[in-house]
């Protein structure tokens, strides 16, 4: 409805307030490829700790009997490392990619300023109706990002289902 509003209210405004789609097309596209891969890796990260500390309380007596005691708690920090490591990367990537966005939507923004303001010293528009433009344009990208969040939290999700699938998939 919004986007009707501001079709309705001015066709140029609209155009110019929806340049940056493209860049943010790019930006969730890029954002869907690498935090599915960055989580997916984390979940994969510490489903291997949990696989050594299964094998490691499960099989106490014969690492005792063999003295790997050492062993065990250097591939278990070594484990822990990676998966901080990896986590690390994939929240390093996730808070790159939000800023970005916000950071195109605040471009998208200052267009609409710009060319409101053109419009403004020519005598076509009043600065009430940019300053009601630009309250229409956040309106509308708002919910668009609140849904990137919303997107963000689901590649998570999907990251773990994946995991949980391949261990369903296994051949008995």
């Amino acid at each position: 409805g919004i986007f009707v509003v501001m079709l309705w209210l001015s066709p140029l405004l609209t155009m110019v307030a929806f340049l940056t789609f493209p860049v943010l097309g790019y930006i969730v596209y890029k954002m869907r490829t690498t935090m599915s891969t960055g989580w997916g890796n984390l979940r994969r990260s510490v489903s291997n700790i949990s696989a050594q500390t299964n094998e490691s309380v499960n099989g106490i007596l014969v690492i005792q009997a063999y003295g790997r005691e050492e062993h065990n708690i250097r591939t278990f920090e070594s484990l822990t490392q990676d998966a901080h490591n990896t986590f690390m990367s994939a929240a390093r990537l996730e808070e790159r990619i939000w800023p970005s966005i916000e950071f195109t939507g605040v471009i998208g923004t200052a267009l609409v300023v710009g060319v409101g303001s053109w419009m403004v010293l020519r005598g076509d528009l009043t600065v009430g109706f940019i300053a009601a433009f630009v309250a229409y344009q956040s309106r509308f990208f708002a919910p668009l990002n609140t849904m990137g969040r919303i997107y963000s939290m689901v590649l998570k999700a999907m990251a773990s289902a994946e995991r949980v699938f391949e261990f369903l998939d296994h051949e008995p």
